[in-house]
């Protein structure tokens, strides 16, 4: 395991060399995207920038609030979302799949930030910018009407896109494999239970229907925002094609994580999990239940017990525990769930 490592590390070093300096977005590229856009008017007087998200040297999101003055006087304000990529390729690759994503016919076009622009040379994309408030924040209020984020996920599903990156059985289980590898070197007393969830998952077929749903690649609550009843869904950055079994166990794998941060309780996340499983069935969205349940363990140990392994804090060791133990509960349900047994089948398993 530590040949592997290093040879990932003189890779990663090898790239870095490769690729330009690092300058983050400035008040200097907006104003050159703004005079290039089409449709913009008017003089640009001020541009405001404020970092939302960093990930130092890799990539971040700016808002950026533009004043312009338009030739009769009017003055305009607008706010606009810049998403930079020291690797210029995963900009192009942003703009491409915003570029052509096309809804089916007969489903309403799911809301998402419109693409305004690309500066490929500086890695830089330019998104709309959607007012709302954050879905997440109605999911601890009982009575709250969730099934939304279901119907909306089914036409998800049902859209297309250029897309490069595809979600298999081999894939998933590499990546798993490669994440629970990090966590036990972090926490050496997870790996047997880590073991454990590898073998159950390995001896595990998936059914064979499925798999060619339009993924978004990240579905969870924090990536939803409500404006007057509607929804839209936000940061398309990992878009894949795959079963659709994918993005529900990402919602559900986040719910639990939500839960051992203390941001929810065990009800509201039973709530929020059958509430998405009851909006994507009535919308048509069909899935595998034993699927369901083996990318649930497999992203619990790929993102969330990685989050809580490697950036500790009060309470990491619990949650670890507890995520550990829901990852094995969902491995061996898949295991011995039915090949046959859809999503309906779900409602005790997630308990």
């Amino acid at each position: 395991m530590s040949t592997l490592r290093a040879g990932s590390v003189a890779a990663a070093a090898a790239v870095a060399v490769a690729r330009p300096e690092w300058r983050p977005v400035d008040e200097r590229d907006v104003a050159a995207w703004w005079r290039r856009a089409p449709g913009t008017r008017g003089r640009l007087e001020r541009v405001t920038i404020a970092v939302v998200r960093d990930a130092p040297g890799k990539r971040l999101t700016a808002r950026c609030r533009l004043e312009s003055v338009a030739r009769d006087g009017r003055r305009e304000r607008v706010t606009v979302y810049a998403k930079q990529y020291r690797r210029r390729d995963l900009a192009e690759r942003l703009a491409r799949q915003l570029g052509t994503l096309r809804f089916a016919p007969g489903d309403a076009p799911v809301r998402v930030p419109r693409l305004l622009g690309l500066d490929a040379r500086r890695g830089v994309v330019y998104l709309e910018a959607l007012a709302g408030s954050r879905f997440e924040s109605t999911l601890a209020t009982p009575g709250s009407a969730l099934e939304p984020a279901g119907a909306l996920l089914a036409a998800f599903h049902r859209a297309t896109a250029e897309v490069e990156k595809q979600v298999t059985r081999a894939s998933e289980l590499a990546r798993t494999r490669e994440c629970a590898q990090e966590v036990a070197l972090a926490l050496p007393g997870s790996a047997p239970a880590l073991d454990r969830i590898l073998t159950v998952l390995s001896a595990t077929r998936w059914p064979r229907a499925g798999g060619h749903a339009l993924l978004h690649g990240s579905f969870r609550p924090n990536h939803l925002l409500r404006q007057r009843g509607a929804l839209a869904v936000l940061d398309l950055e990992s878009l894949r094609i795959g079963p659709a079994g994918y993005d529900i166990a990402n919602w559900i794998a986040a719910l639990h994580y939500a839960e051992v941060e203390g941001r929810l309780d065990a009800a509201a996340r039973r709530r929020a999990t059958r509430a998405l499983l009851r909006g994507y069935a009535a919308s048509g969205g069909a899935e595998s239940g034993a699927r369901v349940l083996w990318l649930t363990a497999a992203l619990l140990v790929q993102k969330q017990l990685l989050k809580l392994a490697t950036r500790p804090g009060p309470g990491s060791a619990a949650g670890v525990r507890t995520l550990l133990a829901r990852a094995g509960r969902c491995a061996d349900r898949a295991a011995a769930m039915r090949a046959r047994d859809g999503l309906d089948a779900l409602a005790g398993e997630l308990a």
